[in-house]
């Protein structure tokens, strides 16, 4: 298999270089530190596999989920390798949601990168065990998506936003000139409505919804 990496870390480059040395089968091409130096050596050197920083800025193809894209649509047989630092499971879920065909962890072991290595040169998705709850996160932003929730009153999207800002129910009580049972009532039924059962859930429902 033939592979190229991108990272804008030189450290983080030839840690890499050394772990893929070690490993039968693959043939290392080339490396890049920037968004424009990748696409140059993906065109010349048309690679079976991408492992890819998430963060690498200053290049004129961008990075992040803008750089994702642009490489799902333009290599769509390139399998694609996110190795990155990012611990938030609500950004770890964006990631996972763009199509990507493996999510690994930067501190992970280095047997994590060789089974991702190995998924997706099978045809397989890879998550690292540290990253599970990404694929949920993903999965029910497309849920969301496909079955969208029954649409909220004025008044419960209110105490939703009010909520998830930090105020307590007696707070937004207090604020709204209702009762502390009224707000909780008002509450509840908009969980029930978004699909949402718990306070962490609708947190994460909040931020990507941009209630938050």
């Amino acid at each position: 298999m033939k592979i190229v990496i991108a990272d804008d870390h030189p450290v983080v480059l030839f840690g890499l270089e050394c772990t893929l040395s070690r490993l039968s089968g693959i043939e290392l091409c080339a490396s890049a530190r920037n968004s424009t130096e990748l696409i140059e050596k993906i065109n010349i050197h048309r690679p079976d596999i991408l492992i890819t920083d998430f963060s690498m800025p200053g290049g004129a193809y961008g990075d992040g989920v803008l750089l994702l894209g642009y490489l799902l649509r333009n290599y769509p047989a390139l399998k694609i390798i996110v190795l990155t630092m990012m611990t938030s499971s609500s950004m770890q879920g964006q990631i996972v949601e763009t199509g990507v065909h493996a999510l690994v962890i930067k501190s992970d072991q280095e047997a994590e990168l060789e089974l991702a290595i190995a998924s997706v040169g099978s045809g397989q998705r890879y998550v690292s065990a540290r990253v599970i709850g990404a694929e949920k996160i993903a999965n029910a932003r497309q849920e969301s998506v496909a079955n969208p929730p029954r649409a909220l009153s004025e008044r419960e999207l209110e105490v939703l936003r009010l909520h998830v800002n930090g105020m307590t129910v007696s707070g937004i009580a207090n604020l709204l000139c209702r009762s502390v049972k009224t707000i909780s009532k008002q509450k509840q039924s908009a969980m029930g409505k978004l699909g949402v059962s718990n306070e962490r859930e609708l947190f994460e429902y909040a931020k990507s919804s941009g209630l938050l």
